[in-house]
């Protein structure tokens, strides 16, 4: 978990007697693909710094899932309104992949926040990243159609296309999966014509 110790030093310096402490509320959670590191209805009590792997958050709306947040590694993933609030979260968490995690508990963040102030600084650093994501997120929601939407991710989350399940993707964007491959295809200059036979043509 030193790694992530090093990603904190260049946020900030950290005194060797934080850095102890704060391995010492440090701990390593693997998670399978599909798995669930929190569930609607359950206090997010904990950060997640995600070393490997990445993990999407999800509610439920109407028979469907939608699909919040991603975090990638090297990001900090949490439901914050649950974290920050200690009341039941309506996001799911759940790997995409197999995924490694290093774990602060919400106990742990006042211990230590409280004995070393500077660590307010780190927090800040990372709060501050998914605040900008979010907004970002409402400007696309508020400000672009379908298409634009989809150009948008693809540009910010080339990974996410990608990578990830067309389904995961499309509910992302608020679109049908069917949208998105066209908007994939539509995008990568591909059309339906050239994937049929010469006497299809």
């Amino acid at each position: 978990m030193l790694d992530l110790i090093q990603e904190f030093e260049a946020i900030t310096s950290l005194p060797d007697d934080m850095k102890l402490y704060v391995l010492r509320h440090l701990k390593e959670e693997h998670y399978f693909k599909k798995r669930y590191l929190l569930k609607a209805g359950q206090i997010c009590r904990d950060l997640y710094f995600v070393r490997k792997g990445s993990i999407r958050g999800y509610f439920a709306y109407r028979g469907e899932n939608r699909t919040m947040r991603f975090a990638h590694e090297n990001e900090l993933c949490l439901v914050p309104e649950s974290f920050l609030k200690q009341v039941p979260s309506r996001e799911t968490l759940q790997a995409i992949d197999d995924c490694i995690v290093y774990v602060l508990s919400y106990e742990g963040v006042q211990n230590i926040c409280r004995l070393f102030p500077k660590f307010h600084a780190i927090l800040n650093h990372y709060f501050t990243e998914l605040f900008l994501e979010a907004n970002n997120c409402l400007y696309m929601f508020r400000s672009l159609d379908g298409f634009h939407r989809f150009k948008w991710l693809a540009d910010h989350y080339p990974a996410v296309i990608k990578t990830y399940p067309l389904k995961i993707t499309s509910s992302y964007v608020g679109l049908s999966s069917a949208s998105v491959g066209r908007f994939i295809r539509r995008d990568t200059g591909q059309s339906a014509m050239r994937f049929k036979k010469p006497s299809e043509a």
